[in-house]
C-alpha cells in the first residue's frame, strides 16, 4: 500500500486550525474526540506517529473534557436565509406570530433568552420623535435581567425602524392584535424600585399561547423551553431542517 505523501503526515498548524473550529462551532467534546480518532486511525494506517503526540492539542483536549459536558447536542446559530424565511413567512396564528417576534428579538435584536421571558408589556416603549439631528429615537426596550448584569439594575436596548420586515411595526401590530397596553395603575415608571421586578399590572410582554389563537386569564409567562420550541416550528413552517439550531 502506497502512503499518501500529499496528504499525510498534516502540518502542525493545520490540524490546530481544524480543532480550533470546531470549537469554535460548538461541537460537543465527544464529537471532535470522535473527528480526532478517525485522524489517528489514518495515521496508524499509514505507519505515521499520532497527531495527538503534539502537547498543545492533547492540552486543548484536556481542558475541554474539564469544562464542557458530555453528551450536549452540537447546536448551531441561526443564519441569514432561515432567519429572512421566517421574517417573511405569513403567520396565520396568534402562536406562529409570537414565535416568529421571538426568533427575531432572539437574533436580530440580540436579546439573550433569559431578557426575553423576563419582558413586561410596559418594557417596550415606542418612541417615533426625533433629536436635534433628525435621528429616530427608534423602540426603546428596559431589561429587568440580564446575564451579565452584576448589579441588577437593568439597562435599555434600543430597536431601530426598518423597511417591509421592521421587527418594530410588527411588535406594535402584535401588541394591538391581542390588545395588550401598559396598564394605567403601571407603577413601573414612577417608582423605581419596581423597575427590576415582573409588573402584575400590565403581565408579560409573552405569555403562553392556548390552541394557538388565545391566552389565557392569567397570561402565563414563558420559558427557555418555549422559544425552543418556537425555532422548531417557525423552521418547520418554513420547510427547513430544524435539527441543531438555537437562536445564540
Amino acid at each position: 500500500m502506497c502512503k499518501p505523501e500529499a496528504v499525510l503526515p498534516a502540518d502542525k498548524q493545520v490540524l490546530m486550525a481544524f480543532t480550533s473550529q470546531l470549537i469554535l462551532c460548538q461541537y460537543d467534546t465527544d464529537t471532535i474526540g470522535k473527528f480526532l480518532s478517525c485522524i489517528v486511525s489514518k495515521y496508524r494506517q499509514f505507519g505515521y506517529p499520532s497527531p495527538l503526540q503534539y502537547r498543545k492539542i492533547g492540552a486543548w483536549l484536556l481542558g475541554l473534557k474539564k469544562n464542557t459536558s458530555i453528551g450536549v447536542k452540537t447546536k448551531m446559530r441561526l443564519t441569514p436565509i432561515p432567519i429572512r424565511l421566517i421574517a417573511s413567512l405569513s403567520t396565520t396564528s396568534l402562536l406562529h406570530e409570537r414565535d416568529s417576534i421571538m426568533v427575531h428579538l432572539c437574533t436580530l435584536g440580540a436579546f439573550w433568552q433569559c431578557e426575553l421571558i423576563s419582558l413586561d408589556v410596559c418594557d417596550w416603549l415606542t418612541n417615533r420623535e426625533c433629536d436635534s439631528r433628525g435621528q429616530s429615537y427608534d423602540a426603546m426596550v428596559f431589561l429587568k435581567k440580564q446575564k451579565n448584569d452584576q448589579e441588577g439594575k437593568g439597562r435599555w436596548k434600543r430597536i431601530e425602524w426598518g423597511g417591509d420586515l421592521c421587527l418594530v411595526r410588527r411588535v406594535e401590530r402584535y401588541l394591538h392584535e391581542v390588545q395588550l397596553y401598559t396598564h394605567g395603575d403601571c407603577q413601573k415608571w414612577k417608582n423605581v424600585a419596581l423597575r427590576t421586578t415582573p409588573c402584575v399590572k400590565c403581565g408579560p410582554l409573552f405569555s403562553m399561547v392556548y390552541g394557538g389563537t388565545r391566552f389565557n386569564n392569567k397570561r402565563k409567562r414563558i420559558n427557555t423551553k418555549h422559544i425552543t420550541s418556537a425555532i422548531a416550528r417557525m423552521l418547520t413552517a418554513t420547510h427547513v431542517d430544524d435539527a441543531g439550531f438555537t437562536s445564540k
